[in-house]
């Protein structure tokens, strides 16, 4: 999702929640990297630690214990509140994870051998940059001639790694459990006369919802499946329409007026509704590599989710289904990827809606993320 330089390849990193994500940032495969992410479709800033890049290399016939943290923050009425002068109306989640990771495959000795003198080789060259730093001359152009040569060795081992790795089919199960809130902050208009005879009053809303859900992800070669099914209390700010307004207080001091504006976006607030919502996120993603050191990984995934109608005659399934690119290269801490989704595939919540859009639907998404902790696949390794 959601995935890059190993922290200067040191083999103890911690892991993301997602390298792969849909438009709501959301992923039910929970991936290697610790990382810091922008949705540059929305402003949203995520971040993603786990402890599941430590167990990579892993083989006991005992589960092992995974945790894992994610938060995100937000602008809830998307980017157009950061390019006008209206309110900025704020959305944060935090949620925890934990589960249990199988692991079935065996690694074969010579695989060991190569990544252990390729550890000791990466160390080395690790020295050998700070040290450089503080040389001058024949001593460091020595210690660069010796970099060149670490970095083609190192080079080898992966390839040798990768072709003794890519005769065996990992196969890795994890099951897990996230848990975790959701809050947000909003303005509605309504229908009134307040005390200085306008005919739409403004409400500052504040939301809290909980999440639960269960998950699996089943990891076999270059093959990475997830499922996921839960239930959240949320609401349906985001099918509301939604206003800009301009508020002008007047002052009279004499002779002098004296006018400030302030622009606000509120959302009709007639139709505002809570609904405990109930949730299947599907994932498919496969590694693919591009050239040396470069990699793609294709995600389709599918949500589906249940809409409480405004009459509450009961709730209509929805499925968003979506396709993302995420691509990477070994030697940068950086992470980009583009996705498009089709909201609402099936047209069945929107027919219900009061203004449906049943054309020019699909949603575009850019996403870049850092890794400041990361642990490869196992057969990028």
């Amino acid at each position: 999702m959601k995935t890059l330089l190993l922290i200067l390849w040191l083999p103890l990193e911690a892991i993301a929640q997602t390298m792969t994500q849909d438009a709501e940032g959301k992923s039910s495969v929970l991936y290697y990297g610790g990382a810091i992410g922008l949705d540059l479709s929305k402003p949203r800033l995520s971040l993603s630690y786990s402890n599941l890049g430590t167990l990579r290399d892993k083989v006991t016939d005992a589960p092992s214990f995974v945790w894992g943290v994610n938060a995100y923050g937000s602008n809830s009425d998307n980017t157009a509140n950061l390019f006008t002068k209206g309110e900025f109306q704020p959305e944060a989640g935090l949620f925890g994870i934990a589960g249990l990771r199988f692991r079935f495959d065996k690694e074969s000795g010579t695989i060991s051998r190569y990544k252990k003198k390729k550890e000791e080789l990466q160390m080395e060259r690790l020295k050998n940059i700070s040290r450089i730093e503080t040389l001058s001359g024949p001593g460091k152009t020595k210690l660069e001639a010796r970099n060149v040569e670490l970095k083609k060795i190192i080079d080898e081992l992966g390839d040798r790694i990768g072709a003794e790795q890519s005769q065996l089919r990992r196969r890795v199960l994890l099951m897990y459990s996230r848990a975790g809130r959701t809050e947000s902050a909003f303005k509605l208009s309504l229908a009134g006369t307040d005390p200085a005879g306008f005919s739409t009053v403004f409400s500052d809303e504040s939301f809290g919802g909980n999440t639960a859900s269960f998950g699996a992800n089943y990891e076999v070669g270059m093959f990475l499946y997830g499922f996921e099914i839960g239930t959240e209390l949320t609401n349906n700010v985001k099918d509301l329409s939604s206003k800009s307004y301009t508020i002008t207080t007047t002052q009279i001091v004499g002779n002098q007026t004296l006018e400030s504006k302030k622009n606000i976006t509120a959302y009709s607030g007639a139709d505002y509704r809570q609904y405990q919502q109930r949730f299947v996120n599907v994932d498919l993603i496969a590694f693919m590599p591009l050239r040396q050191h470069n990699y793609v990984a294709w995600n389709l995934y599918a949500r589906n989710k249940n809409f409480a109608k405004a009459d509450n005659s009961g709730p209509i399934n929805f499925t968003n289904i979506g396709l993302g690119a995420y691509f990477f290269n070994m030697e940068n801490k950086f992470l980009g990827g583009i996705y498009v989704e089709a909201p609402d595939a099936f047209q069945n919540k929107e027919k219900v809606l009061e203004s449906p859009n049943l054309q020019n639907r699909l949603t575009f998404g850019v996403v870049a993320r850092f890794n400041f902790a990361s642990c490869w696949p196992y057969f990028l390794s």
